[in-house]
């Protein structure tokens, strides 16, 4: 898997990709980001944005490392078990996120669009959470 993962994203995820903002940042994160380390990978997701996306005027429907530590701030007084459940996976920011501030914890995230899904898949395997979330 750490082989398959080094590669470029499999031929389905890059046609259905083509062109995407979500295939620019599959680039730029395996290019720039540490495999297996999932603080890594955010950075490079926020990283993206500002390096490529703004200057395109475009950006991610992601919430920030800003809004990240408020979002959180307000589960850390939330049970401490249990499944954490995310609607609306989009590229797996959050998810990510949610899992280097809960390492115990399990993480269910439900994505309706594929190329979403897909990339947000390719993310959290090469960020190594795959078997948190």
């Amino acid at each position: 898997l750490t082989e398959l993962l080094r590669r470029p994203p499999g031929r389905a995820l890059a046609q259905a990709a083509r062109g995407s903002k979500a295939a620019l940042l599959l680039n730029y994160v395996r290019s720039r980001a540490t495999f297996g380390d999932p603080l890594s990978v955010c950075q490079c997701i926020e990283q993206f944005s500002v390096d490529v996306l703004s200057q395109k005027r475009q950006w991610f429907k992601i919430v920030g490392p800003e809004k990240a530590e408020i979002m959180l701030d307000a589960f850390r007084t939330a049970p401490a078990d249990g499944l954490l459940l995310e609607i609306g996976t989009y590229l797996g920011y959050s998810s990510m996120r949610f899992a280097i501030d809960n390492p115990n914890r399990k993480i269910v995230s439900l994505e309706v669009e594929p190329t979403h899904a897909l990339t947000a898949q390719y993310l959290i395997e090469f960020a190594g959470l795959q078997d948190q979330i």
